[in-house]
């Protein structure tokens, strides 16, 4: 794979973390995250790997972490281990330990300054 397609893109990867790490948020938005179109493969797999998940019940568990916990060991049990490491070296840390994004040119978007953290949801959109 070369050019554009050979790296995933920080907003999926961004899409893609929120969805491991809050998988309760598939109750209400399951179909738009089916829907979601992503432009990388591995991204794809990964989506649906993620909603397979969901349908295992990892949602039913009563406390959030323990959710993304039985998430990622879902899917690293599924085989997708070096998908997750090659999303999390998709996201960088900014300030305050909030999520941003490196620019061209050096610059840095963060999240927390640009009001994004309130709601994982508006990511999804």
């Amino acid at each position: 794979m070369r050019g554009q397609r050979s790296a995933l893109s920080r907003r999926e990867a961004l899409i893609l973390q929120t969805l491991i790490n809050h998988p309760w948020l598939l109750h209400d938005h399951l179909e738009e995250v089916a829907a979601l179109e992503m432009a990388h493969p591995e991204a794809n797999k990964l989506r649906a790997a993620i909603i397979a998940a969901f349908a295992s019940d990892h949602h039913q568990s009563p406390e959030p972490s323990e959710q993304a916990e039985k998430m990622r060991a879902d899917l690293e049990a599924r085989g997708f281990s070096q998908i997750l490491q090659r999303v999390e070296l998709a996201i960088t840390t900014g300030r305050y330990g909030a999520p941003s994004f490196r620019r061209k040119g050096g610059r840095s978007f963060h999240l927390a300054s640009a009001g994004l953290l309130a709601s994982p949801v508006a990511f999804l959109t």
